[in-house]
């Protein structure tokens, strides 16, 4: 079976040469009349180191490339990707791969290039894989850190200096679990991209909710659930506590006092089920549900909020993965 690092495009070179293969890949002849030298088109404007851990699998390491490739084409990056690779000998215990491409935009002035350096490390190097990563990343620029199926314990411990001077960090819930947060040293300097995700899906249940006054919203709520197929029980968990959230706020300011601490997340494999079914429980006969469909990107808000019955079809959806990327970098509270 092939390695993780074997099916990460890029040429394989010795550590020692990427850099300086990397530099004569835009060296170029004087551009002809009319023509601008590929240097010109390499402008990038962050570091982004991808940490692979060993139990990332080769499809896995597949997608997060072109994941991470995608994304460069709209913030122009060195993408650092750390692969495990359990060296074959003591004397090797690092390789490296390079990787690079330009592409044209909406216009040939619209032409970017981005470049992919892959470390393959062994398990007893991270002092060696911190001094190599410090050598390849661009030194005037921000650096953000993704880890992927890498141990809390390793972050927390043999990697802890090395991801201090990142800017941002950011991990996925739906491939390291509902745990990983808390067992974090730091966990506020990390972001979700389970959350991030979820953008187009809390701008739905925020317009459709907006529609009541918060009084009404939560006056007499007893409780409410959400319900997830379980393809999606991950992002249920990152949504349910931003609802509880805007509840709470709601709450507050119409000084009522919510009877619940939090929002109750469970998964149904019942045939035809929402991916999300929002519900909302009243003591004073009111109704309100909100349920969402992702593969045919359509929702639906319903209920009686005292006045009449109402039926109002909405949009859903997912960001794409390299709009998640940008989102928890960038823009996720």
């Amino acid at each position: 079976m092939a390695s993780v690092f074997s099916v990460i495009p890029g040429i394989e070179l010795p550590v020692s040469e990427v850099v300086d293969t990397m530099a004569k890949l835009w060296e170029a002849d004087e551009p002809k009349r009319g023509h601008t030298a590929p240097l010109e088109f390499r402008a990038s404007q962050m570091n982004l180191i991808l940490h692979l851990g060993y139990g990332t699998t080769n499809e896995e390491a597949k997608q997060l490339f072109k994941t991470a490739n995608e994304f460069a084409h709209a913030y122009p990056s060195r993408i650092i990707i750390l692969c495990p690779t359990p060296a074959e000998d003591a004397n090797t215990l690092l390789t490296g791969k390079l990787y690079s491409e330009c592409y044209i935009g909406s216009s040939r002035r619209d032409m970017r290039c981005c470049e992919i350096l892959t470390l393959g490390y062994d398990v007893n190097a991270p002092k060696y894989l911190e001094n190599q990563v410090s050598v390849w990343l661009e030194s005037d620029l921000p650096t953000y850190y993704w880890t992927h199926r890498l141990p809390p314990e390793r972050i927390n411990t043999i990697y802890k200096s090395f991801i201090s001077f990142c800017k941002q960090k950011v991990y996925d819930s739906s491939i390291e679990g509902r745990e990983f947060r808390s067992e974090l040293e730091d966990p506020d300097a990390f972001r979700n991209l389970s959350y991030a995700r979820l953008l187009p899906m809390r701008q739905t249940i925020g317009q459709g909710l907006s529609g009541f006054e918060p009084a009404l919203l939560t006056d007499k709520l007893e409780n409410a659930a959400l319900i997830c197929s379980p393809e999606f029980f991950m992002e249920g968990g990152a949504l349910s506590h931003w609802i509880f959230n805007c509840l709470k706020a709601c709450a507050e300011g119409s000084d009522i006092k919510l009877p619940f601490g939090q929002l109750e997340v469970e998964t149904s494999e019942e045939e035809g089920a929402s991916d999300f079914d929002l519900q909302f429980h009243y003591t004073d006969g009111k109704t309100l549900r909100f349920q969402a469909d992702i593969a045919t990107g359509t929702a639906s808000l319903v209920g009686n909020m005292g006045r009449a019955d109402f039926n109002y079809s909405l949009r859903a959806g997912l960001l794409s993965p390299e709009n998640t990327l940008a989102e928890a970098i960038f823009f996720n509270n």
